[in-house]
């Protein structure tokens, strides 16, 4: 009597699997958003932090800030105390979206706005850069 065994799974096996992996997900699937959630954001106050420093010198070397963010890549035509690039390229947030800067009014504290608009899919998200 030679029983003949095939490999694989039964179908209860692969079932069994299957309700597993789905406990599994559920369990994490939150979470894990969330984990990315808080990735894009670290690395958007990373990158506002580099931004500020790079106006920050801009400011030392020109006495004002920049009208825009290109004026730290590009050099503006009426300035000739400029001694950048400051940046190779004006980086975006982590949602791959481009940061908002305004240069305020002299005198105005704070003298600029910077800020991203943070998580595309959640309202009112601002991220602000320190100064």
């Amino acid at each position: 009597m030679n029983k003949h065994v095939q490999p694989g799974m039964s179908f209860i096996e692969i079932m069994i699997v299957l309700a597993i992996m789905g406990v599994f997900i559920a369990m994490v699937g939150p979470n894990l958003a969330s984990w990315l959630g808080r990735g894009q954001k670290s690395a958007t106050l990373s990158t506002l932090r580099s931004i500020t420093n790079e106006l920050e010198t801009y400011n030392m070397d020109t006495g004002h800030y920049p009208d825009s963010l290109e004026d730290l890549v590009t050099q503006p035509a009426d300035e000739s105390n400029w001694s950048g690039p400051y940046m190779n390229r004006i980086p975006k947030d982590g949602w791959k979206q481009e940061f908002s800067y305004k240069r305020n009014d002299k005198g105005v504290q704070p003298p600029y706005e910077l800020f991203s608009y943070g998580d595309p899919k959640k309202e009112d998200d601002k991220i602000y850069a320190e100064q």
